[in-house]
Parts: structure tokens; sequence; C-alpha cells
């Protein structure tokens, strides 16, 4: 049978090699010379015929890990099941939100989704062709102009606006695995698939790793808190902004929501999964994998998404270290484990980009046709002066009213006393205390933990697990995370609503964790309790209702223009 096998990947490892070397006589490829194609062609067949050598000397190692993947499977799925059963009260809550999602994706239709772009689809379309760029050709007035990169030079002239202009040639600037993964399913479905439904499917999974999450952590070191405590919270998990925000299609629900949703999905399945892994005695290999595959994922998805990757990275490889009893041989096939996805991701981009552009680092973001000149200000898109603008948007930027419904509405405003680079715009933002106030319960946890690594002692009035502080990981990780994106956003010449999701599902988790430590702390006090629920309901209803009526104003009022970049 290992035989048999074994011929099976020769033949079409060799078949496959053959067809690179005759590419031109069997007509698949009119250039008589190597291009990158053919010399993929021809290290795929090889990476075939390797494994087919690999299964022959180590098939018992192959079918063991494949046996141990089905039991750890089972045992997850047999433990998450038991799990859930016992919080059974959280499903209508669940459901409520996710109805909410589809009222709003389909501008209250329910069954009319219109997407604005189908970016990602066209790209995967041009994958399935086995090409890298796009097919829609660019005009020739467009290809004439001195700098067609100048929005003044193209200002009569038809675009596709944030396309990439290269060498005559149409390119995305995003991350690649959503036109792959519509790659991978577009022999189950009909058409080209909107950026549209990949962005609510996107909000769906941000939402099921936040549920899960909670009633994770609820269940190891909250669970002697009031039962009404967790629905409230998981209300607030799916309702706060950005995330009906970025489901109103015209002008949301397009290709930039979609990757930056989609890195958010990745990012939180990998923390989930990571949560998983570490807090057993010793993590399951197969458990890291797959956390290091969901986050190679997001960094497929969204580039910058690198940084608060590299940090939880770090964090397991730290609580590995720490907690774990195992040899030194051990824990380096952990960390490859982990690693090892992460890498080939940073490969594989490497040369998606060097193919493309020509450089490895180049992702086509300098040759978008945005509406400010990105070559000419290519030293402007990241810069300290940025901070204190993006700090109001982000933080302190109030929503305008009106006495019409719905009430409130996004807007952009400078700072007056400010003076920023040209380059600089900002699409509608309001800040995260209006629309997540919610978010203050954050400061309990972050100033915990400082307080204990400052003193190096342990707080006895928060329940803790017994394997060395996992919720202080979780903060920790949860925490770094944020700051690491919040800070990218911070520093960057762009502000928009949509980069809220960049680092809301972190600190919103953070947000409710401290509210439930906060409640813990206060112990035998009633009043106190009573006091600090009361608030703690205004803040997330208060938060819910802001976000929801800011949303409804988008689609009210028609937020048009140029609303590109990332």
């Amino acid at each position: 049978m290992r035989i048999k096998s074994v011929i099976f990947f020769l033949l079409i490892g060799g078949a496959i090699i053959g067809a690179a070397f005759f590419a031109e006589a069997i007509g698949l490829d009119n250039d008589p010379g190597w291009g990158r194609g053919r010399i993929a062609i021809l290290v795929f067949g090889i990476l075939i015929i390797a494994c087919g050598i690999f299964y022959y000397f180590y098939a018992d190692i192959v079918l063991s890990a494949f046996r141990k993947t089905l039991t750890l499977i089972s045992q997850n799925t047999a433990s998450l099941l038991k799990l859930l059963r016992g919080y059974w009260y959280t499903f209508p809550v669940f459901i409520f939100v996710i109805l909410v999602y589809i009222w709003f994706a389909s501008s209250g239709s329910w069954t009319n989704w219109v997407s604005p772009t189908r970016y990602y689809a066209d790209l995967a379309n041009s994958f399935k062709q086995g090409k890298l760029h796009l097919s829609t050709r660019p005009d020739s007035t467009l290809l004439d102009l001195p700098d067609p990169y100048d929005p003044l030079a193209r200002e009569h002239v038809a675009f596709p606006i944030d396309y990439s202009l290269y060498n005559g040639k149409f390119y995305l600037y995003w991350g690649p695995v959503p036109a792959l993964l519509l790659v991978t399913i577009s022999p189950f479905i009909y058409g080209r698939v909107g950026d549209l439904y990949l962005v609510f499917s996107f909000v769906c999974g941000i939402f099921s790793c936040q549920f899960l999450l909670a009633i994770t952590v609820w269940d190891r070191f909250f669970r002697d808190l009031p039962k009404w405590i967790l629905p409230l919270s998981i209300l607030m998990l799916g309702l706060t902004a950005p995330w009906t925000y970025v489901l109103i299609n015209e002008p949301n629900g397009r290709v930039y929501e979609a990757a930056i949703l989609g890195a958010q999905f990745f990012l939180m399945g990998g923390f989930l999964t990571a949560v998983i892994a570490v807090s057993k005695p010793t993590p399951a290999s197969l458990t890291l994998l797959l956390t290091g595959s969901l986050w190679a994922l997001a960094i497929g998805t969204r580039l910058v998404m690198v940084v608060p990757i590299g940090f939880m990275s770090l964090m397991v490889a730290y609580r590995i270290w720490k907690t774990s009893s195992i040899s030194p041989m051990n824990f380096a096939v952990k960390l490859i484990s982990l690693g090892l996805p992460i890498v080939l991701c940073l490969v594989f981009l490497g040369w998606y980009n060097l193919a493309r552009f020509g450089s490895v680092t180049e992702t086509g973001f300098s040759y978008a046709l945005a509406g400010v000149n990105l070559q000419q200000h290519h030293n402007d898109l990241f810069s300290p002066i940025y901070i204190m603008q993006n700090l109001y948007n982000y933080i302190l930027k109030p929503p305008t009213s009106s006495a019409q419904f719905p009430f409130l509405h996004p807007k952009n405003a400078l700072l007056p006393f400010y003076s920023l680079p040209d380059a600089y715009g900002t699409n509608p933002v309001t800040g995260l205390l209006f629309i997540a106030p919610f978010s203050l319960f954050a400061i309990l946890p972050a100033v915990t933990l400082f307080i204990k690594t400052r003193r190096n002692t342990s707080s006895n009035s928060i329940r803790k697990d017994n394997s060395n502080d996992l919720l202080d990981w979780i903060i920790t990780s949860l925490v770094g995370a944020f700051s690491l994106a919040f800070f990218l956003l911070l520093i960057f010449f762009w502000a928009a609503m949509r980069y809220l999701g960049d680092f809301m599902p972190a600190i919103i988790m953070v947000s409710v964790f401290g509210f439930w430590q906060g409640y813990q702390l206060l112990g035998q006090r009633p009043v106190n309790r009573r006091i600090y629920s009361i608030i703690g309901i205004i803040f997330a209803i208060a938060g819910i209702v802001i976000s929801i009526l800011l949303s409804i104003s988008v689609k009210h009022l028609g937020f048009h223009g140029f609303q590109g970049i990332g």
C-alpha cells in the first residue's frame, strides 16, 4: 500500500515537472523562457515528489499524527459542546446579534444584499486563470498620463478606486488570503461573491470567537458571578461599533472592511486556540500549529497584523517556557509548530510581492490610485506628527447631533490649532469613549497587571487559575495586541471608522474581563456592587444605542465621495 502511494506521488510530481519543462510545446506557455510561473510549477512538482519520499520513510509518523489530530479534534469538540450546554441561556443573545447583522447587511430588507465592490472576487478569478494581476485592463487615457498617480491629473479619467497600477496592469495591494479562500470554495458557489458577503462572514466569525472566548474565561474564572452579566457582556461584544457600521453597504461593506475584518477574524480565532493550548499543562503541538496557521492567514490578509501577532507569539512562547515541564527539544518542537506557518506565510508574501512588483517588500500600496499621490507623499504615510490628531479621532471625537432621526452622525474634523501635512485625511469618525464607553473598564485589568508587575506579588482578591495566572496572561496578550495595533493607527496618515476594527476586538474583550474583575473585587459590598452594575449596564446600553444610530445615519445620510486608503 505504501509503495502504491509513493508511485502515485512520483507520477503526479513527474507529470507536473514535465509540464514545466515542456510548457511551450503543450501550449501552456507561449514564452520560451523560464518565467516565474514555470519556475513555480517546477517547484510544486518537486515538492510533491518530496512528499512522496517523505511518506515512504515516515509513513508511520504521518499516520500517527493523523490519528492524534482526529483524537484531538474529537476531544476538543466534545469539551466545547459540554461547555456550551452549560450556557444555553446565552444562545438567544447570540442569535439576536446575528439577526441584527443580517438586517444591517441587507439594508433592512433581509434578502436584498448589494455589494459595493467585488475586488476579492476579481482577484480570485485572476488566480484561477493563473495570473497575479487583475483581468481589468487600464484605460489608455490613464496610461498616457505623465503621472497617473496624481489625483488632479486623472480628475476626468475613469479608473477603479484604489487599484494598484504597475507596468500597465492592475493589482490589489490587500493581502491575497480572502481571494484564495474564494478560489477554494468557487466550485460550490455561483457567480462572483461580493466583498459585502466576506465582511458579513468575518464579522460573524469575530463575534463567534469572542463569544467562545468569553464563555471559556467566564467558566474558568467568573462562574460564581450573577448569570445576567454574561448575556449582557455578549450583547455588548456583538453590537458595539464598528461591527454594525461596517456592514452598511454604500459606503461600507467593501474590500477595505473585508481586509480589516478578515485579519481580525483569523487573529481572534488564533488567539482562542492559543488560550486552549496554553491552558493545558503541556500544549498540544497540533493546537499550536492551528494557532500559527490562523495567525498566518491573518498576516496574509492584512500585513500590519504581523506586529500584534508577533507579540502574541512571544507571549505563547513565554507561557510554554514558564509553565510546561518539557525538555528544550520539546520546547523547540512547540515553537516550530507555532512559528512555521507564520514564517511560510511571510516567505509566500515575499514571493507574491516579488513576482508582481520586483520587490519582496512592495505590496502595491505605493502604486495605488488613491485620493492622495502616495508616491509623492511616501515619506508622510507614517509619522508621529499624526498622534495627537488621531488620538482625538479614535478616542475623544464626539458625534454630531441633530433633531431628526437617527439623531447622531459621525463627522470628520481636524484640530484647528494643529498643523498637519497635506497628505493627512480623515473619514467621518466617532471616538471610542462615545461608541464604546464600556471600554473604560479595560483600565482596571491593565492597572492591576501593572501593579502586580511592579510589586511582583499576586492579588488575592481575584480568583485565578492554578496554572500561573492564565487570566493575567490572556489580558496581557490582548492589551499588548491592542496597544501595538492602536499605535500603528496613531501614526498613520489616514483615519476612518473602519480602522476601529484593527483594535476593537482586543480592547472590548479586555473591558469585559475588567468589568467582571471589578464586580468580583467588590466582594461582599452589595450597595457598591449594585451601583457598579448600574454603571456597567448604562455604559453597555449607551454604546450599543450610539453604535446602531451612527450605523443607521451612514446609510440615511449617504456619505459619498472618496473613502479609500487601506
